[in-house]
């Protein structure tokens, strides 16, 4: 089950007594199940996606490292094991954490992405992909 996470700041509203809050500051949405991350690897046209971008570096942005650090990965298995992995480093984290928290969601690994890489275009197409959009209509 998704948990809803919103900011509250002076942009919002309240009419007939309901809280509205604009849909940017919405991050999950409550009423849809989110996959595992473990479903992401058995679609490879997404997977590649994910990890040609969150693969490279953008400036003011991290990569697949600054993920790979709030997972706990040391660097030296960052270093050694992901940046040599044959599939490239974001795919071989992606299989490490699909092994190692099974129950670990695409929504959760999105807001990691999110927060601590700061790369909206990489959590924008895992979205998408949890919402079961087809790749092709991503990038209409």
């Amino acid at each position: 089950m998704r948990v809803k996470f919103s900011k509250t700041d002076e942009t919002s509203k309240q009419s007939n007594g309901i809280l509205q809050i604009p849909q940017r500051y919405l991050i999950f949405d409550p009423f849809l199940e989110s996959r595992l991350l473990s479903s992401l690897l058995d679609d490879q046209p997404y997977l590649q996606a994910v990890s040609d971008r969150l693969g490279t570096t953008l400036a003011g942005a991290g990569n697949y490292r600054a993920v790979a650090q709030h997972y706990g990965l040391s660097y030296c298995k960052i270093s050694s094991f992901l940046g040599k992995h044959h599939s490239g480093p974001t795919t071989a984290l992606i299989e490490i954490l699909a092994a190692t928290r099974p129950k670990l969601t695409v929504q959760a690994f999105t807001a990691v992405v999110r927060q601590k890489a700061k790369r909206r275009d990489v959590a924008d197409l895992l979205e998408a992909y949890d919402s079961g959009k087809k790749l092709k209509d991503v990038y209409k």
